[in-house]
């Protein structure tokens, strides 16, 4: 979360305090005890529904949509954000959840900062770290340079062939492989290093040429967000890892 764009990431925290900033806020203006005025933003037969989401749920979400920063994120954070600026315009005098002649200054305040705010997700450049992982730099993992053969089957399970492991991450892998294959094709690789050996489904996603030779850029598949070949690919990954920090070949690829 740390390496999230500055404003993304105080936006989206301040997103979700909103609520506390309102409770503060009415608590200076009325001088009501915090049991109280708990009691008031709790209490359904004081409010409907519809004022719990406004008051509890709304800002959070939209924080909560910010922070995650993914394709369907963009669409839900400018909806609620264009759902709050009509509800701010049509506010009910002293109606619940404010009691108050206008809605709270904190209310206010963000949402003319999310006016600004929804521009400024709306560049191209901002804009595109919801839609393409590939530009979420925080969401990238550390690839090593490792070189290890392999084998690889593209076509029959049962013609194992003979590859060679350029470098590894958590989430895919640089393979060198004489053959040619298109991309959006599956491969499946067949690792063993040391005490790990892991067959793991795997798409093309770019080829390369190294030293004269082809090499494909390829991201793993698995069946399940638990399966077991994603636990060991993370062993074997954990491993170099290791090897790294004492000083072996094991280097962290560019």
């Amino acid at each position: 979360m740390k390496n999230r764009p500055l404003l993304i990431l105080v936006m989206g925290i301040m997103h979700l305090l909103e609520p506390v900033f309102k409770i503060f806020y009415f608590k200076t203006k009325t001088h009501f005890d915090l049991g109280i005025i708990l009691s008031n933003v709790t209490f359904v037969e004081s409010a409907s529904v519809k004022g719990l989401i406004d008051f509890w749920l709304i800002f959070p979400l939209a924080g909560l949509a910010l922070l995650s920063v993914k394709r369907y994120a963009w669409y839900l954070f400018v909806s609620i954000q264009a759902y709050s600026i009509i509800t701010h315009l049509t506010y009910e005098r002293f109606a619940w959840p404010y009691f108050a002649e206008v809605p709270f200054y904190s209310s206010i305040t963000l949402l003319v900062m999310n006016i600004l705010l929804i521009i400024y997700v709306s560049l191209p450049e901002i804009r595109m770290l919801f839609f393409e992982r590939t530009n979420r730099w925080w969401e990238t993992r550390t690839r090593y340079a490792f070189t290890l053969p392999i084998k690889l089957w593209y076509t029959n399970p049962e013609k194992l062939e003979q590859a060679c492991l350029l470098n590894i991450s958590e989430t895919g892998a640089l393979v060198r492989f004489n053959r040619d294959i298109e991309l959006k094709e599956f491969v499946h690789l067949d690792i063993s290093f040391q005490d790990v050996q892991v067959q793991v489904r795997a798409l093309v996603v770019r080829d390369d040429f190294r030293s004269g030779q082809k090499a494909y850029g390829v991201k793993f598949v698995y069946d399940t967000p638990v399966a077991m070949n994603k636990f060991k690919i993370k062993k074997l990954v954990k491993k170099l890892n290791q090897l790294q920090k004492i000083g072996s070949n094991v280097t962290i690829a560019a």
